[in-house]
């Protein structure tokens, strides 16, 4: 059933169900345990979950997580979490309902769901799980459960960087619409750079070079040993610096690529969020390239680099220090509550007391609701300024303008080339 269907069909049930209270109230707690039940609104679109029965995870003597999608168990369920990845139907979503505590999901940026820029989206929800170190549970790129994973301290690369070859940048993505224009980026360095410091593609974006050989990762579900992620940094290994380049923008949009690059002992050009530095172990770990007003005085920072040795190992000094290491490494599973959600099930339940919490605090209330969620802050710059000059060109190119000698013509039906420099 699409979300569509599936909210006007719950619309009219809901309507009808007793059970649809229209105050907030605390759950009740039956034979000591208090049960919080959970409704997934299309978390996992055309899966298997939605047709299940439910699901219930034991979390701790008191408290019992229930998890169920069925439309049925709707208008009776504490929590409504809905993905705001849920497409192609995101502007349908169930009825919202006095008795309900809502929780917005999404792990990425508002560069690809606007919507969470947008007060009147945002404001229908109580919780947060997200990436946002602000969030009720959060969910960031040093949690065990994210795709990709990260590298424990005690697993990273100790060797020096190889440096048998001359010293160069790997550049590893699949996604090749991103929101913050990495594509020119690479392509800028790529025209910029002396070809004593090249800058290798090797991903499915922009390919230039042959893919490093990584172990397949686990599928979905299984343990992991660290074979996949010991292979990919011993890979990054190879280079002097990665290029780590979310794909947008955004306030703590920080994935797992850069915990990779310092697994791996390669510098990271860091080009993504300014909050970054919240999750850095030393301030040298990275070259950050928002800190950069031209791309000439980024590529001068690296060649100087590059040519520099003892300027370079400055950046990878910090690694040798393992109390700091540690500290830091304790710091950010403290900061983002990784331990409490390292499993599906322990998520489950760290939801469950982030709903039971919000509801017990209305009650107390009287039943009204004490938190409306703000939009996610808009970024001061979505893209770094010296990339705007080529994306606006881009943009003419695409839609028919044609930069002449001092003048910009619009041409109908004719096939503009694409500028040499870009």
């Amino acid at each position: 059933m699409s979300a569509c269907a599936l909210a006007e069909h719950l619309q009219r049930n809901a309507a009808t169900t007793v059970a649809a209270s229209m105050v907030i109230g605390a759950p009740a707690a039956t034979d000591g345990v208090t049960e919080i039940r959970l409704f997934w609104w299309h978390r996992f679109r055309g899966s298997r979950r939605a047709h299940l029965a439910p699901e219930t995870q034991h979390c701790g003597r008191a408290l019992r997580c229930v998890s169920d999608s069925r439309a049925e168990a709707f208008a009776s369920t504490h929590g409504v979490v809905v993905w705001v990845g849920s497409r192609p139907q995101a502007h349908c979503l169930p009825p919202r309902l006095l008795s309900h505590t809502w929780l917005l999901e999404y792990s990425e940026s508002p560069g690809y769901y606007p919507e969470l820029h947008n007060a009147l989206f945002t404001r229908q929800f109580d919780l947060k799980v997200s990436y946002e170190l602000d969030s009720d549970v959060i969910m960031t790129a040093l949690h065990p459960m994210v795709e990709g994973g990260t590298i424990p301290p005690d697993e990273w690369l100790r060797e020096p960087a190889a440096r048998s070859q001359p010293a160069a940048i790997v550049y590893i993505a699949s996604n090749c619409a991103s929101r913050n224009e990495r594509e020119q980026l690479v392509r800028r360095l790529q025209a910029a750079l002396p070809p004593t410091l090249p800058l290798h593609s090797v991903g499915k974006c922009l390919r230039t070079h042959a893919a490093p050989a990584l172990v397949p990762q686990p599928a979905a579900g299984r343990p992991r040993d660290g074979t996949t992620w010991r292979s990919k940094a011993r890979a990054l290994s190879a280079y002097a610096f990665c290029l780590i380049a979310e794909n947008s923008i955004a306030r703590d949009y920080v994935t797992e690529k850069l915990f990779h690059a310092f697994a791996a002992g390669c510098v990271p050009v860091y080009y993504g969020a300014r909050s970054v530095e919240r999750l850095l172990p030393h301030p040298m770990a990275i070259v950050r390239v928002l800190a950069f007003p031209t791309l000439e005085e980024l590529v001068r920072q690296l060649v100087e680099m590059a040519a520099n040795v003892s300027l370079y190992r400055e950046h990878l000094a910090w690694r040798d220090d393992g109390p700091l290491v540690q500290r830091w490494w304790k710091r950010m599973q403290a900061l983002t509550g990784a331990a409490r959600t390292a499993t599906k099930p322990a998520l489950f339940c760290e939801l469950c007391r982030a709903v039971q919490r919000a509801r017990v605090a209305a009650a107390a209330a009287g039943g009204v609701r004490l938190r409306e969620l703000t939009p996610s802050p808009r970024p001061k710059h979505a893209v770094w300024p010296p990339l705007e000059e080529g994306r606006g060109l881009i943009s003419w190119i695409r839609t028919g303008w044609r930069l002449e000698p001092r003048t910009l013509t619009r041409t109908r039906g004719s096939r503009v080339r694409r500028p040499p420099e870009l």
